[in-house]
């Protein structure tokens, strides 16, 4: 993955998915994916740099996905953190094909004693 970051933290994003698993039971009635990714921002001025391991799932009928974690280097190291993001084909800079992901992501305060 990769691709631009705004709002409080204007930048760029890089990201992984280390696993990816489809719900198989036919008796489930939501199809959800779970996902397990790392992202990476860098923001313009080189002030906010983190990478964070992040874990949760995929609405696969709505294209919704609510992911959590932390913070494992660079600024805020320790903090939490809550991605959310909807899967829309075709976004600005890519062709009406492409599949992309706008969401948010949003980093906590680090735990006191972790500072």
């Amino acid at each position: 993955m990769a691709g631009v970051t705004g709002g409080d933290i204007p930048g760029t994003f890089v990201g992984e998915v280390l696993q990816s698993q489809r719900s198989a039971n036919p008796a489930l009635k939501a199809a959800i994916n779970k996902l397990e990714a790392i992202y990476e921002v860098h923001d313009l001025q080189g002030n906010h740099v983190f990478t964070a391991l992040i874990r949760g799932g995929t609405n696969r009928a709505t294209g919704t996905a609510l992911l959590d974690g932390i913070v494992l280097a660079g600024w805020r190291t320790g903090a939490p953190v809550h991605v959310e993001f909807e899967t829309v084909v075709g976004c600005m800079g890519a062709t009406a094909t492409t599949t992309c992901f706008e969401g948010t992501i949003q980093v906590g305060r680090v735990p006191k004693g972790n500072d």
